[in-house]
C-alpha cells in the first residue's frame, strides 16, 4: 500500500499544525511500517524535511492552503502520485479528490465561534470563506474512510455537531517531543538580558490568534499585578504576524 501525507504545513514556522506533521512523519519512520509512504510538501519546507527511512518519498505540491488552487489543482497531484490512500492533517481536503482518505480534525473551534477578528478580510469576503470553510470540513468529515481526533472530546463533539458515527473516530492523544535538547545557561541568560526579562516570569508560547484570548490574558495580568504588586513579568513568545501587532497595540497591552 502507498500513503500519501499532505504536509504542506509541515514545520515549526505553523505552529501546532506544522508540529503535528513533523512528529507524526517522524514518528512513522521510525515504525519501519511495510507500507510505502509519500510526504507532499511545498518549496518552503521542502529542505525542511530529507526521509530517513527508504520507504519514504518526497513529492512537491507546492500549493497554498485554503484557496482555489488548493480545490482544483491538488487533486491532481495526489492523484499523479498513485496513492492508495491519503492522509490529510487538517480538514481542508479537495472537494474533487474522490479516492480514500483519512481526515485529523483538531477541533471545530471555528465552527463554534465564528469570528471576524481572526481574519484580516471584509465582511463579504469573511462570508464568502466561512461559508466555503463549513462546506469543506462537512464534506472532510462525511467522506473520509476515518477521522483523527486528539481527544475524546473532540471525538464527541465531531459526532454530536456532524452526525458522524463514533466507529468511525479513532482518538490519537498528542504528546510533548520525546527528544528536547539539555538547556543551555548561559545562552538562555544572553536571551534574557538582550530581552530585559527578569525571573520570575510567566511564559507563554504560541499563536496569537484571537481564539487563543491573548488580550484577556493581558487585562488578567494587569489586575494580578495591581493586587498583588508582585515583581513577576508575562512573557508571550509567538510568530510575530498581523495578529501579535494588533495584541501590542490594543488597550489590553
Amino acid at each position: 500500500m502507498k500513503i500519501g501525507i499532505d504536509a504542506r504545513l509541515l514545520g515549526s514556522a505553523q505552529g501546532g499544525l506544522g508540529r503535528y506533521i513533523e512528529e507524526l512523519i517522524c514518528h512513522l519512520e521510525s515504525l519501519n511500517p511495510n507500507a510505502e509512504f509519500v510526504i507532499f510538501l511545498r518549496k518552503n519546507n521542502w529542505d525542511s524535511y530529507e526521509p530517513s527511512n527508504p520507504k519514504f518519498s518526497k513529492v512537491l505540491a507546492d500549493i497554498p492552503w485554503y484557496g482555489w488552487k488548493e480545490q482544483l489543482l491538488l487533486p491532481r497531484i495526489f492523484s499523479a502520485a498513485h496513492v492508495d490512500l491519503m492522509h490529510f492533517p487538517h480538514w481542508n481536503v479537495p472537494l474533487l479528490y474522490k479516492k480514500p482518505f483519512v481526515v485529523t480534525i483538531h477541533d471545530l473551534l471555528l465552527l463554534h465561534h465564528p469570528t471576524r477578528r481572526a481574519s484580516t478580510l471584509g465582511p463579504i469576503q469573511y462570508f464568502i470563506k466561512d461559508t466555503i470553510f463549513k462546506i469543506v470540513l462537512k464534506h472532510a468529515a462525511r467522506a473520509s474512510a476515518a477521522i483523527i481526533a486528539p481527544s475524546a472530546y473532540t471525538k464527541n463533539d465531531i459526532v454530536a455537531t456532524l452526525g458522524i458515527a463514533p466507529t468511525k473516530i479513532a482518538v490519537t492523544y498528542l504528546a510533548p517531543h520525546q527528544h528536547t535538547p539539555a538547556p543551555n545557561t548561559i545562552l538562555d541568560e544572553q536571551i534574557r538580558a538582550s530581552l530585559n526579562i527578569t525571573k520570575p516570569y510567566a511564559l507563554y508560547v504560541g499563536v496569537s490568534y484571537p481564539h487563543k484570548n491573548l488580550e484577556m490574558l493581558l487585562k488578567a495580568w494587569a489586575q494580578f499585578k495591581q493586587k498583588y504588586a508582585l515583581p513577576h513579568q508575562l512573557v508571550l513568545v509567538g510568530k510575530k504576524n498581523y495578529f501579535y501587532n494588533r495584541l501590542l497595540t490594543s488597550d489590553a497591552a
